[in-house]
């Protein structure tokens, strides 16, 4: 994606692609989208998956037809992120591990999503974008690494309960700054 948006667009785009746009072809890209060797058809797949998908998540979720959407074309074309690293997690590794091996002097971004316990998650489809913590073990090993770190997590009362003595910002639905309870996002940090 950053060595070439305008190629992943085109890929998008184009007339062979777009008969990918149905129940049929959804399912079947969702099991074999990481057995393309090309990585700009890679990355055109998982966009592709991304948008098609009602919950967003590229390995799970159901088929919504895609609909025209320049915006959003003009966007990936323009793609040009500046100070864009990131490393990811191998499915091997646990994440604990990989925060341990980073030097301290990392800062840690974690998406968290949506709170849950994870007590109905035994069993259910999981993608490669998903990953199931348990809330009170990262909390654990969270608060006692000497990164700087920043959690975004959606709303919910638990979030505030277990990292009260850290710093939550509370962002309302368009992205500013409240002090409202009915917030959308929380950004929880220790610095």
């Amino acid at each position: 994606m950053q060595e070439n948006p305008k190629r992943i667009n085109e890929i998008i785009h184009s007339d062979s692609f777009k008969s990918f746009n149905n129940l049929r072809s959804f399912n079947i890209l969702q099991e074999n989208w990481l057995s393309y060797n090309d990585p700009y058809m890679r990355a055109a797949l998982f966009l592709f998956l991304n948008w098609t998908s009602d919950s967003g998540l590229i390995s799970s979720g159901k088929f919504q037809k895609l609909s025209s959407n320049p915006l959003r074309s003009k966007k990936v074309t323009n793609f040009k992120p500046r100070n864009f690293h990131l490393s990811l997690v191998e499915p091997s590794v646990s994440i604990f591990d990989s925060i341990e091996s980073k030097p301290s002097d990392q800062f840690i971004l974690a998406p968290m999503g949506r709170f849950t316990y994870n007590l109905f998650d035994d069993g259910k489809q999981i993608g490669i974008e998903q990953t199931h913590l348990n809330p009170t073990e990262f909390y654990s090993f969270i608060e006692g690494i000497p990164h700087k770190w920043i959690l975004i997590y959606k709303n919910h009362k638990s979030v505030h309960n277990m990292y009260k003595k850290f710093n939550v910002i509370k962002i309302d639905r368009i992205g500013n700054v409240t002090n409202q309870n009915n917030c959308e996002d929380l950004i929880v940090t220790n610095f």
